[in-house]
């Protein structure tokens, strides 16, 4: 029997960037990242920090979907808090495009979402 560690949960010397499922670089910090979820939650988009290891970086899903004229559908995005805030971006970009493509359904409100 073989015991098999998420490298996050380890101590030692860095690891080679390529060691991670999900790479990304840039100049990102967590203030700017909170800014964004704070924006993205006046659209209807509930961001929620999930503990997962490498291998998952996030998800968006439908929380409510919209059933009068003026509503707006809701949304919840999971953010994997392990990864580095760079990872992070490239997943609430990645996200969102799933939102802005229609893969979780059509509909007028969602095209009210636009970012400032």
């Amino acid at each position: 029997m073989a015991l098999v560690y998420k490298f996050v949960d380890t101590e030692g010397e860095p690891l080679p960037e390529d060691v991670a499922s999900f790479f990304a670089k840039g100049a990102i910090d967590d203030g700017q990242l909170n800014a964004f979820a704070k924006l993205i939650g006046k659209k209807g988009i509930e961001w929620y920090w999930i503990d997962a290891g490498d291998q998952k970086a996030g998800s968006i899903c439908v929380i409510k979907r919209a059933t009068k004229d003026k509503e707006a559908t809701q949304y919840r995005m999971h953010m994997n808090k392990n990864h580095i805030s760079a990872v992070q971006f490239a997943t609430l970009a990645h996200e969102l495009g799933h939102l802005f493509l229609g893969h979780l359904g059509t509909g007028r409100s969602m095209f009210r979402i636009g970012l400032p």
